[in-house]
């Protein structure tokens, strides 16, 4: 039946049904229920497990952050809660630019642990939804966009820190974040938040409206919610000076750029040839300009560049963004012991990615970073007679030309704008209520089926490495007479540059930036547009999930009372569709790029059945001691898992609690059809290259082995201190090759240069890691309001990458064991306290990792008034030897960062008006210096220096 279910589910997605079920389904709030004797119903935290119980009753560590501290801290976006987060480590979410994948922009996501975006479960209301299609870092690294979520609706938010597969299923190895909606709503209540960044755009705007109505037996609650993020510019924030001082983000192919004789390159490694190349090098005489935005840089950057750009003043540290988020909950009680439920959520993310004007010609067919200039072309002709030497222009004449290293955009500009747009529908309709069974007492039962779809679709371009060639060769534009489509070809010199015949020439010289129309040089706008070309796809997501849970006790009786119970079925169906949309789409592997920097798509299609059993059971052993077993049996097709947990729970005093737990979580592979290509800083040639993973034959599950031991202590009436020790132990951790590995295929140029990397999906070397959690409550009474202070914090011991380490040093790759040099040695690499974006090239992308991350806040309440001031602490980070490959000298360490929030609340009119007014960053701490284009760390701090927030909250009803 269940089987049946899925199937029918998919055969709806393809046929719009969505839309239906929208409408059939309005019903709603997940929060597991279960029928007091009089018929009411009676709402239970359950995330970590289905068996009934409070968060604070759970054996395993449960934060719970919920409305009222939210309001309290001024309504944060997404973005500031996971930040704020202790247990958060190397998160994708502030900026971007050059972290990550390149095509996350506007994403927002999580991290538990720092074991990877995709290891973390996000549910909406218990249930799963599909994740977008763009990934957040290195590989397939997809994830649930929590920012469609509206925080309007949100009732509180609860992260499990350990695990929960067992529970759960698959992606659950470190966490899961439940987002729980405000089911029971009824009233009206507006919001209005702005944020105020100096530097930005227009700051940071949201609205959020929430409608509820109910009855005896009815329950509705429809919400919507409206954000935007102004554009914050690089250049406007002022991180770092990127004129050039900044020794990152500059990279060698600049425009204006630097001429060779055509012939004397490529180098080839052979020292000899080094003196001709010199000698037949030059410089375009326009380098050196500064330009409205950026510059163009006069440096001896490589053998054959004297002329770059820094491509850093056209990036942003936050890209514009728009959301629409709408989310509907309707519950109808049948009878005394069942209702109907549903939900739907609707999202639209609108955003564009915005950065270097132009991109390099490194792939192969672009020549490997050349574009051969013909001698015809007047900008080679203008060169050779007023900036070259008799010697040097004859060369160029014997030649036949020219070879240009540099862009057809460089500092000049304009950005690149790249649209992303993504599209959330997500759909879940259900019952639950309780079971009429004598043998067994409170028998409740959860059936429900969740269909749920994202769209992304991603748009960019670039240049057309052939039709570039025809321009430069003075055949452009869409309709030129050109007589042969090689460019070299006598039979188009009637035509070259002819305008009656619609041909153009391309002119890579400085006298054509700014030239006016009609002038010797000016390159026409429309030659641009043809020879760029998109490169584009489109992602569709669908997830279908059924699933059935019985819970209640069994009449066992312990000396602590009945055995509790939940049991269960889920049936999962994920379908993925990935179609190029643009010049990248190609029909086959092994075919070339059609652009100059840009890669090549296939159509990619994959489809995935997953079944599971679980069981868990709670043994009351005595008043004060429960412990709980569970198991998960998993079905994916290739295989199967089976994984057990055991957690226990022991109130020792009226002071004193002590809870562990052990779980086995795991991650099923997911294998595309078609190889991935993705984008990467290759540190020997200091720019983007191609990343290709083929499609994987071998990968088996991951497997983590989760431990933890914590303590709940009360010393004093109104007090709360929670410690726990958490050790998680990852076994073959899915992940790519690193590029700078011997077991990489180097695809060379002519001239040895590395044009792209091919390595593989495997299942990496294993990750251990373990720390302490902290946590401190304290509330008390004075004779000015109430108080309460506290602090939270995470502490990481170690976080060890075993296996050999890869490096890249001195442009060559190394396999050491730490080492800068020398042969294989193997052993375990700590990531802990280090800056490892660029370090430790591992099979599992390791990210930046403070030791220490806490926060220690006060605060006050007295009648209509309430003040917070939290204090939030980010510890310091080395930076690993091979980082300073990236150019920074001196920068050894990452400084640690201190800053402050502070908050005021203010209620009027019985509560119905409330005002916020918060400072973030209050004393406008900048981001510390990190070996990073952006010149900070942005899995790690926040960049945008102080915040002024305004908000505004109205409501009638409850």
């Amino acid at each position: 039946m269940f089987n049946q279910i899925g199937e029918t589910m998919m055969k709806f997605s393809r046929k719009g049904i969505p839309i239906a079920l929208a409408t059939a389904l309005m019903a709603g709030s997940y929060t597991h229920s279960a029928f007091a004797a009089e018929g009411e119903i009676e709402e239970v935290v359950v995330t970590g497990s289905y068996i009934k119980r409070s968060a604070q009753e759970q054996p395993s560590p449960i934060d719970v952050y919920d409305r009222s501290e939210w309001e309290e801290q001024g309504s944060p976006q997404a973005v500031e809660i996971i930040q704020n987060t202790p247990a958060m480590s190397g998160t994708l979410n502030q900026s971007e630019q050059y972290a990550g994948s390149g095509t996350a922009t506007g994403l927002k996501n999580i991290n538990i642990r720092g074991l990877g975006a995709e290891r973390s479960l996000v549910l909406l209301n218990g249930k799963r939804m599909a994740v977008t299609g763009a990934s957040v870092g290195k590989g397939a690294q997809y994830v649930v966009d929590i920012g469609a979520f509206p925080n309007i609706a949100m009732e509180r938010i609860e992260l499990l820190k350990n695990g929960g597969a067992v529970t759960y299923g698959t992606d659950a190895i470190a966490g899961v974040w439940n987002y729980v909606t405000r089911g029971n709503f009824e009233g009206f209540e507006i919001s209005l938040n702005h944020g105020d960044i100096d530097g930005s755009e227009g700051g940071d705007d949201a609205f959020g409206a929430i409608f509820g109505i109910g009855n005896d037996t009815t329950n509705w609650v429809t919400s919507f919610e409206y954000e935007q993020r102004g554009r914050l510019s690089i250049p406007n924030n002022g991180q770092a000076l990127h004129d050039g001082t900044w020794p990152l983000g500059i990279s060698s192919f600049g425009n204006p750029g630097t001429f060779h004789v055509f012939g004397n390159v490529p180098y080839g490694g052979d020292p000899t040839t080094i003196p001709t190349i010199i000698a037949g090098r030059v410089v375009d005489p326009g380098c050196g300009q500064y330009y409205d935005v950026g510059n163009s840089i006069a440096a001896n950057l490589n053998l054959y560049s004297q002329c770059g750009y820094s491509y850093m003043p056209f990036a942003n540290v936050i890209d514009p963004q728009k959301r629409l988020k709408f989310f509907s909950e309707m519950k109808v009680a049948l009878s005394d012991t069942t209702e109907v439920y549903g939900e739907v959520l609707w999202h639209r993310l609108t955003t564009q990615y915005e950065g270097a004007p132009s991109y390099p010609p490194t792939n192969p067919g672009a020549g490997g970073g050349w574009t051969f200039v013909p001698l015809s072309n007047p900008a080679l002709q203008d060169l050779m007679a007023n900036h070259m030497t008799a010697d040097q222009a004859a060369a160029y004449t014997a030649a036949g030309g020219a070879s240009w290293w540099g862009r057809s955009l460089a500092g000049e500009g304009p950005r690149v704008e790249f649209p992303r747009e993504h599209k959330t529908l997500r759909v879940v309709g259900g019952a639950r209520g309780q079971i009429p069974f004598e043998a067994l007492s409170e028998l409740d039962f959860d059936f429900s089926v969740a269909y749920s779809e994202v769209t992304s679709d991603l748009g960019g371009y670039d240049v057309l490495t052939d039709r570039f060639g025809l321009a430069v060769a003075g055949l452009g534009g869409a309709n030129c007479a050109r007589v042969s489509s090689d460019p070299s070809d006598p039979a188009n010199d009637a035509v070259r540059g002819n305008s009656d015949s619609g041909c153009y020439w391309f002119f890579p010289y400085s006298k054509s930036i700014g030239a006016a129309p009609g002038s010797a040089f000016y390159n026409d706008p429309a030659v641009r547009d043809w020879f760029t070309g998109d490169s584009s796809g489109i992602t569709e997501n669908r997830y279908a999930v059924s699933e059935l849970v019985i819970s209640g006790e069994m009449p066992v009786e312990l000396s602590g009372g009945n055995i509790a119970f939940a049991t269960g079925y889920q049936y999962r169906w994920y379908e993925s569709e990935y179609d190029p949309t643009g010049d990248n789409r190609i029909d086959g592997p092994g075919q070339g790029s059609p652009f100059h920097f840009l890669g090549v798509s296939l159509y990619n299609y994959l489809e995935t059945r997953n079944w599971a059993f679980f069981a868990e059971f709670s043994l009351p052993l005595t008043n004060n001691l429960d412990v709980d077993l569970g198991v998960r049996h998993e079905d994916y097709g290739l295989d199967s898992v089976t994984k057990p947990k055991i957690a226990a729970r022991w109130d020792a005093s009226d002071w004193l609690t002590l809870r562990a737990s052990y779980e086995e979580v795991f991650r099923l592979p997911v294998i595309p059809s078609n190889p991935q290509i993705n984008l990467e800083l290759y540190a020997p040639r200091g720019e983007y290259l191609s990343i290709e993973t083929p499609v994987p034959t071998n990968l088996a599950p991951e497997a983590s082995t989760n431990i933890n031991f914590g303590a709940i202590i009360r010393p004093l009436d109104g007090m709360t201190l929670t410690v726990d020790y958490y050790n998680l132990a990852l076994e073959g951790p899915f992940g790519r090759e690193a590029a700078t590995c011997s077991c990489a295929d180097l695809i060379l140029d002519n001239s040895g240069n590395v044009t792209k990397i091919v390595t593989d999906l495997i299942n990496g070397d294993d990750v251990d890691t373990d720390g302490i959690d902290i946590e401190l409550d304290y509330r008390f009474d004075t004779g000015f309001g109430s108080m309460n202070v506290g602090m939270n914090g995470n502490f990481i011991m170690s976080y060890d990458v075993a296996g050999e380490l890869y490096y890249s040093v001195g442009g060559r790759t190394n396999i050491t064991g730490g080492q800068t040099s020398g042969s294989p040695t193997g052993g375990a690499y700590d990531a802990v306290g280090k800056y490892n974006v660029r370090a430790a090239a591992l099979p599992i992308e390791v990210r930046s990792m403070p030791e220490y991350k806490y926060n220690a806040w006060v605060g006050w309440s007295n009648g209509n008034q309430s003040a917070r001031l939290y204090a939030r602490y980010i510890d310091g980070m080395d930076v690993d030897e091979s980082s300073t490959a990236y150019g920074v000298a001196g920068l050894t360490s990452v400084d640690s960062m201190l800053s402050f929030d502070a908050h005021y609340t203010l209620h009027l009119m019985d509560d119905k008006l409330t005002l916020n007014l918060s400072a973030l960053n209050l004393t406008d701490e900048r981001a510390p210096l990190a070996p990073h284009e952006q010149a900070y760390d942005a899995y790690t701090h926040n960049p945008i220096g102080r915040v002024v927030k305004v908000g505004l909250r109205y409501k009638l009803g409850d």
